[in-house]
C-alpha cells in the first residue's frame, strides 16, 4: 500500500497551527502568573496614594498653623527687642536654617514592636538592620535612603537603651557582622540551644 505524501501548502498549515497553539498556550499562562502580581501592585499604589493624599491634607493644614504660630514668637521677640536700650534693626539678623532630622514615629511605637518583632522571628533573634526593615515596613515609612540610614541608627539606639535596661541582650557576634538582639531569658535557666549555637559559631 502506497504512503499517502501531505501537500507541502498542508504542511505548513499544520506547522502553522501547532505554533499558533504553543503561542496562545504561553501568553495564557503569562496572563494567569501575571495579572495577581499586576493587581497586587495596583492593590499597592492605591494604598499609596491613599497615604500620600493623607499626607498632603497634614501638610496643608498643620504647615501653615505651624507658620503662624512661629511668626508671632518671631513678632514677640521683635518687640522685646525694640524695647532694648541697644537698638537692633530685626531686619538685618540673618536666618540660620537649623537642620532637622526626621521624627518618624515615637520610641514607644519602636520599642512595642522591637518586642512584636523579636518574639515572632526565628530564635527570638535578629539584626539591628532587620528589626528596622520590620518597623519602616510595619509603619510604611516612605524613607529615602539617607533619611533610612538615620531611622536605622535611631532603632539601633533604642536597641541599645533596651540592653542596658536589661530588658534585650546582645548575642555574641563576628566584627564584621550586624548585631544581633535578642529578648532575655531566664538566666537560671539551662542555656537555650540557639544561643550555644551562636556562641560557637562565633568561637
Amino acid at each position: 500500500m502506497s504512503e499517502i505524501r501531505t501537500p507541502p501548502s498542508l504542511k505548513w498549515l499544520l506547522d502553522k497551527r501547532s505554533r499558533l497553539m504553543g503561542r496562545i498556550a504561553r501568553l495564557k499562562k503569562s496572563n494567569q502568573a501575571l495579572v495577581p502580581s499586576l493587581l497586587d501592585k495596583i492593590k499597592a499604589a492605591e494604598a499609596n496614594l491613599t497615604r500620600l493624599k493623607s499626607e498632603l491634607i497634614r501638610q496643608q493644614t498643620m504647615i501653615p498653623v505651624l507658620v503662624s504660630s512661629l511668626e508671632k514668637d518671631l513678632e514677640a521677640i521683635d518687640r522685646s527687642m525694640s524695647m532694648h536700650e541697644i537698638q537692633i534693626n530685626p531686619s538685618i539678623i540673618p536666618s540660620i536654617n537649623s537642620q532637622e532630622a526626621p521624627r518618624f514615629i515615637a520610641y514607644g511605637a519602636i520599642t512595642r514592636h522591637i518586642y512584636k518583632y523579636l518574639t515572632k522571628c526565628e530564635n527570638n533573634s535578629a539584626s539591628s538592620l532587620e528589626v528596622a526593615i520590620d518597623i519602616a515596613m510595619h509603619f510604611s515609612l516612605n524613607l529615602t535612603d539617607s533619611e533610612f540610614v538615620i531611622f536605622k541608627n535611631k532603632v539601633r539606639h533604642r536597641l541599645k537603651t533596651l540592653k542596658h535596661e536589661g530588658k534585650l541582650i546582645r548575642l555574641p557576634t563576628p566584627k564584621s557582622a550586624n548585631s544581633q538582639w535578642a529578648l532575655p531569658k531566664d538566666p537560671n535557666a539551662p542555656r537555650p540551644k540557639w544561643l550555644s549555637k551562636v556562641i560557637h559559631q562565633d568561637a
